[in-house]
């Protein structure tokens, strides 16, 4: 996925938060923005497009009450305390199926503080610790500089979201014979 299909994706999901009144998850989404200016630009060009298609005299009326109302209150964003991986933190199998049946995104932060979203389509859990995935997806070229990962797991069906946010402690590179890569790549 290039970087302007990602924007558009996530402007795509901060439009449908905006239309579901789902404001915290909007903004979450757009402070871990890949691009936040272009995610922006494409809000309004569907913003335009949604407008375009009103009667003149309704948005006129718009406008007109939104210029006498007050600004909305501030948003109250509850802050994500994420406790400390403990060796008891399992995949048991129920979420081993939700990986390997629906959408898994990753998102992350590098030491530096810049953000990255990808979709890797082939990750896996293999072991009740262990999520793998192609070495040659970009995740695998994202993940010497990570300091965060998200990853998160879309489940369009149900519109629900599954997130699992860590610190990345390390990771390998294995040739990998008892889980054969369904495009053949075997290395993982």
């Amino acid at each position: 996925m290039t970087q302007p299909q990602g924007a558009w994706l996530e402007s795509i999901t901060l439009f449908q938060q905006l239309r579901d009144g789902d404001f915290v998850g909007a903004h979450r989404l757009l402070t871990s923005a890949s691009d936040p200016t272009a995610t922006l630009h494409g809000i309004a060009r569907m913003f335009h497009v949604f407008l375009q298609s009103e009667p003149p005299t309704k948005l006129d009326h718009f406008m007109d009450t939104a210029r006498t109302m007050a600004p909305p209150p501030p948003l109250h964003v509850p802050q994500q305390h994420i406790p400390a991986a403990r060796p008891e933190l399992r995949i048991v199998p129920s979420l081993s199926t939700l990986l390997h049946t629906h959408c898994a995104l990753i998102a992350g932060t590098t030491r530096a503080g810049t953000p990255f979203v990808l979709h890797d389509p082939y990750l896996e859990a293999t072991t009740d610790s262990t999520l793998t995935f192609s070495a040659t997806s970009p995740l695998a070229r994202q993940l010497p500089s990570c300091g965060t990962v998200e990853v998160v797991f879309r489940d369009n069906a149900h519109t629900t979201d599954f997130r699992f946010t860590g610190r990345l402690t390390g990771y390998t590179i294995e040739l990998i014979d008892a889980h054969p890569h369904p495009t053949g790549d075997p290395q993982r």
